[in-house]
């Protein structure tokens, strides 16, 4: 049977029933990709929160741990007083490792602050810590806390 200009062959309820299907396949596709989505968003929150937990984490036990009181003989070591460590925690949990990032070392220095205190270029990304620490002394010899101490809350 043809309907006279639709374009259709066959039986009106077999027509019917493909498009009834075609449109169950339609919303079946739809409810699943709306249910991933909702997992993602579920497993995205999952790692949010993770993350802020470990960083309040590391955050408490920077603040917990006890101050050094500084060597005898020098007196200005900024590197190993308690805005020091408290910055080095902050920053890179105490590590002087150097990763990737917009900054490096234990102080997260950007080159223009490594160099603008005295820090050869050369010595970015690959500096030990006595190196990092003197470099961190000369910022904060230079009244260059605020570098750190408007981000890190110490």
């Amino acid at each position: 049977m043809t309907s006279a200009g639709s374009g259709f062959t066959g039986d009106p309820v077999t027509v019917t029933t493909a498009v009834v299907r075609d449109i169950a396949a339609a919303k079946t596709d739809q409810a699943q990709q709306a249910a991933r989505r909702r997992r993602l968003a579920h497993q995205r929150a999952v790692r949010q929160r993770a993350q802020r937990a470990q960083r309040a984490q590391r955050a408490q036990r920077a603040a917990a741990q006890p101050a050094p009181s500084p060597p005898p003989s020098s007196g200005g070591d900024a590197a190993h007083s308690p805005l020091g460590i408290c910055i080095r925690n902050a920053e890179e949990g105490g590590s002087y490792a150097w990763g990737p990032g917009n900054g490096g070392g234990a102080y997260q220095f950007a080159l223009s602050t490594w160099e603008k205190y005295g820090g050869a270029a050369s010595e970015f990304g690959v500096a030990g810590p006595a190196y990092q620490d003197q470099i961190f002394d000369n910022a904060i010899a230079a009244g260059g806390a605020s570098n750190w101490t408007n981000y890190d809350g110490c």
